[in-house]
């Protein structure tokens, strides 16, 4: 899980590093890398939250293409939690079914509805249960970790908690009869991830509508940040700060893939690493 967080930052980054500064979506881009960042964290709070109280968490689980941040798997039931670390004035609207954030400044944010993005996980976390007969309760609850929004929602069909008063909304549910063991508990689990498929965010350049042509090409350096090194013998070479990678084109290629395209030719995997090609490289 942790792999996974960090390969998205660091992608969202590429894909920031090689735009020009100029270019049009740079603050587009930057904004998403600063959401991206404040939603991991928080699913990353809840989820040690959660941990050290010795409750059994799946994270990141996508079943049929919805993505649920955090599900808890206890014996009185399975609750799905989305969570929101969103600073700010935030309401809950229903008609449409929205997320409006306010900002200092008076600028206003629009996201999808956490109700929305529950129903949908629930439902396909429904079609799991009902698959392989798991007859156990699905809940759902809007998680803000920290006390850092002022949230308004009316008629919201679903709990909004805020920082540690999630574990009293967990430990409020109601005690079903039938008892799940411990053993049955992993066996539910062992199904969702079955089930789940890795959430498809690449390739980047598409999701913007970026063209392929707008990207900078070429190595990065790993110790100053700039592109187009220069081959030298076996190795990668910086002609600013003079620093060597022998690997830097494998780089090089796992960016093309994720920003661009994940099939790639002989002639554009030469661009994408390339500078300066010498007959005898090609």
């Amino acid at each position: 899980r942790q792999r996974q967080m960090c390969i998205r930052d660091r992608i969202i980054r590429a894909l920031a590093s090689r735009l020009p500064t100029t270019h049009t979506l740079t603050p587009v881009i930057q904004d998403e890398i600063h959401r991206t960042e404040a939603g991991l964290y928080g699913e990353r709070y809840v989820a040690n939250l959660l941990k050290e109280q010795g409750i059994f968490i799946l994270q990141d689980c996508t079943i049929e293409h919805h993505q649920m941040d955090v599900l808890v798997i206890s014996e009185n039931g399975c609750t799905v939690l989305e969570v929101k670390n969103i600073k700010g004035k935030v309401r809950l609207t229903e008609a449409p079914r929205q997320l409006l954030r306010t900002n200092e400044d008076g600028t206003v944010n629009i996201f999808t509805s956490p109700v929305v993005q529950l129903e949908n996980s629930i439902r396909a976390l429904q079609h799991i249960f009902l698959k392989h007969k798991i007859d156990l309760p699905i809940y759902g609850a809007i998680s803000f970790p920290f006390h850092s929004a002022e949230i308004s929602a009316s008629n919201c069909p679903y709990p909004i908690v805020v920082g540690k008063d999630l574990l009293n909304f967990l430990n409020s549910q109601p005690i079903i009869p039938k008892k799940f063991t411990s053993r049955q508990l992993q066996n539910v689990a062992k199904q969702i991830k079955q089930a789940s498929r890795p959430f498809n965010r690449y390739p980047l350049c598409a999701r913007f509508k970026i063209q392929s042509d707008e990207i900078i090409s070429g190595c990065r350096c790993d110790n100053c940040g700039t592109y187009g090194l220069e081959r030298c013998l076996r190795s990668w070479r910086c002609s600013v700060c003079h620093h060597s990678n022998s690997d830097a084109h494998k780089q090089a290629l796992h960016e093309y893939a994720c920003l661009i395209n994940d099939q790639i030719s002989i002639q554009e995997a030469m661009t994408v690493s390339y500078t300066h090609l010498r007959a005898h490289e090609t």
